[in-house]
């Protein structure tokens, strides 16, 4: 089920950077999904709505230029606990979305 409402506070990076742990680059992104410390999403016109988010999105900043050809999209991703299901996508400008799990 998707979150109750248009608009809120999910605007900004979950989570916290870690540089121990990078396989690639200088930092890892670390996002902690127990049922405790869960991101709330929150939205108060018509009908107020606060319900946790257990779909966390993580995004690159902002567009980046590529020529056209072959691109591979990919992630190093490790959790503590099972089961856990990850959907990487491309999105293209235009909304011409490109996903697979």
């Amino acid at each position: 089920m998707g979150l109750g409402g248009w608009a809120g506070n999910l605007y900004r990076l979950e989570g916290e950077l870690d540089s121990a742990v990078a396989q690639h680059g200088q930092h890892a992104l670390r996002i902690s999904l127990n049922p405790a410390t869960l991101p709330v999403f929150w939205f108060d016109y018509y009908e107020p709505v606060r319900q946790p988010v257990r779909r966390v999105l993580v995004a690159n900043r902002g567009w980046f230029r590529v020529n056209r050809r072959a691109l591979t999209l990919s992630a190093f991703l490790r959790a503590d606990a099972e089961p856990v299901t990850a959907q990487l996508v491309a999105v293209e400008p235009g909304d011409h979305t490109g996903a697979r799990p």
